[in-house]
């Protein structure tokens, strides 16, 4: 038979293992405390003594130190901060309209001023105070914040006619380089045209001329391409954001095509988008016409795959530039 241990040892073991898991744990403690400040052994925390964690496993662990509590003040100030952001992401409509009404209430003050009779029958000068030149700092430091937002929107804005200084009508005949050659062949390789076509189409680029005519304050825009291959007449109509029209034309492929075109940059840039063509599985090709200079105009040609569309089919840019035929 086994031997049994006299009486009174399992009780005294006992005691002598809890005795040595106390000490372990509070030595373990008081490291944890001299090391991070804080210590938290199973619902006790030091760091908020009157509060207890509730956490599923009873484990000593340290935390990291957090952000001591944000008094009053500060948050009365993170409460400004955040109306502040508030006030910031207002739409632009609604901050340009705000401006409109800034600007109708200063030109209003501005008409009362001159009408006011003075002496002579001319207006009278009012009588400079301090606040004055306060004010018109504090509205020139506003107008100087306003500017480059109302630059923003109105370059952005959508309209039909072009700027009273912007005419594209003439005949163009495309500036070719050997740079320009690659990029458009490139540009025809991602939107998955052959080798024998590509190369036919790029070779012959010297032979093409462009003649444009702008009719109706920029809303007409006709275009006729020459090639070798034949002539691609079309009529580009533009429309406004509020009311876009889509004019069905034939590409030099025989595609039934619609095309949608306006004008932006303040009405000297002119961008259309060609769409419903069945060979580049549902992509879209933006051009966006613009002078360079008096005798140059420059022809801004992208292709934008279809998300759905295969791998085939990419991304492609090219830059035309157009000399002026006199």
């Amino acid at each position: 038979m086994a031997r049994r241990p006299p009486q009174g040892m399992w009780p005294l073991r006992s005691i002598d293992s809890r005795i040595f898991f106390t000490r372990v744990v509070v030595s373990l403690s008081i490291l944890l405390f001299i090391q991070h400040g804080h210590f938290c052994f199973g619902y006790l925390c030091t760091r908020n003594p009157c509060k207890y964690r509730r956490i599923k496993h009873v484990r000593l662990m340290a935390e990291p130190p957090s952000t001591p509590p944000t008094p009053l003040n500060e948050e009365a100030s993170t409460a400004d901060s955040e109306t502040k952001v508030a006030t910031r992401s207002i739409s632009k409509r609604k901050r340009l309209s705000n401006i409109a009404k800034r600007l109708r209430k200063r030109v209003s003050s501005l008409i009362n001023r001159k009408q006011t009779p003075g002496q002579g029958g001319l207006a009278t000068k009012e009588a400079p105070s301090e606040n004055v030149p306060l004010e018109r700092k504090e509205e020139d430091i506003e107008e100087e914040s306003i500017t480059p937002l109302m630059e923003e929107i109105m370059s952005n804005i959508r309209q039909s006619t072009a700027a009273d200084d912007v005419d594209l009508s003439g005949t163009w005949k495309p500036i070719v380089t050997e740079q320009f050659k690659e990029e458009y062949d490139d540009y025809l390789l991602n939107c998955s045209q052959s080798f024998m076509f590509r190369k036919v189409v790029v070779n012959g680029i010297g032979y093409q001329k462009e003649s444009i005519r702008q009719l109706n304050d920029g809303v007409d825009l006709e275009i006729i391409a020459t090639n070798p291959a034949g002539n691609w007449n079309r009529t580009l109509v533009a429309s406004v954001e509020s009311q876009p029209l889509n004019v069905t034309i034939t590409d030099p492929d025989g595609d039934v095509v619609q095309v949608e075109a306006w004008w932006e940059e303040n009405g000297t840039r002119h961008k259309s988008l060609l769409r419903g063509k069945p060979r580049v599985k549902g992509g879209v090709f933006e051009t966006v016409r613009y002078l360079e200079s008096e005798d140059v105009l420059v022809c801004d040609s992208s292709f934008f795959p279809a998300p759905s569309s295969s791998s085939k089919f990419k991304y492609g840019r090219v830059l035309w530039r157009f000399q002026r035929e006199k």
